[in-house]
């Protein structure tokens, strides 16, 4: 894990999330679209407003057992990334206005943490798109790994016929964590 740490990988997972649409040879088949990040920024604007919680929710280290972040078609995470800033800096704005706060790097290690385990909730039909999802998301806090996310795939054309992400919800079937 040192040896991964020191290399300095998770650097190079953003240019894996920009490449991997763009090389993908059955996008245009599968009907597979990438939200742009641009797109993505202007969305999580739109649905995650200060309003969403009371004052209560915004300042509990634990945010993420209450605000829930899903995309049931997740990509490479683009919405899920736009989604966790956007609620960090409603927080962190929240903060500052009523507690004079000043950013505690642990504290928000934490948050990050709990984000990853409760509250960032992405599904794929494409496991390599699931796991870039799941690289691209610890990269925006604690770069150890975590024992558990909510990030996963679900295979296609199974013995069931499952065409895609939506069609899971009628199911029984377990996706395949990354």
């Amino acid at each position: 894990m040192q040896d991964i740490l020191a290399s300095q990988f998770s650097k190079n997972i953003h240019f894996g999330c920009e490449l991997f649409p763009k090389i993908s040879d059955d996008r245009k088949k599968a009907a597979t679209f990438y939200t742009q990040d641009s797109t993505a920024e202007f969305l999580s604007r739109l649905v995650i407003t200060e309003n969403d919680l009371d004052d209560h929710q915004w300042k509990d280290e634990e945010i993420f057992k209450t605000l829930k972040i899903a995309d049931l078609a997740c990509g490479i995470g683009t919405l899920l990334r736009a989604g966790f800033r956007r609620a960090m800096a409603i927080r962190n704005k929240f903060l500052k206005q009523h507690e004079g706060y000043q950013s505690d790097e642990e504290r928000e290690e934490d948050i990050h943490n709990d984000a990853m385990q409760n509250g960032l909730l992405g599904l794929d039909i494409s496991p390599i798109a699931a796991h870039l999802t799941s690289s691209s998301l610890v990269q925006l806090g604690n770069p150890y790994p975590y024992p558990e996310s909510q990030i996963a795939y679900l295979n296609v054309g199974t013995e069931k016929g499952l065409t895609g992400s939506l069609e899971y919800l009628d199911t029984t079937e377990e996706p395949a964590k990354t």
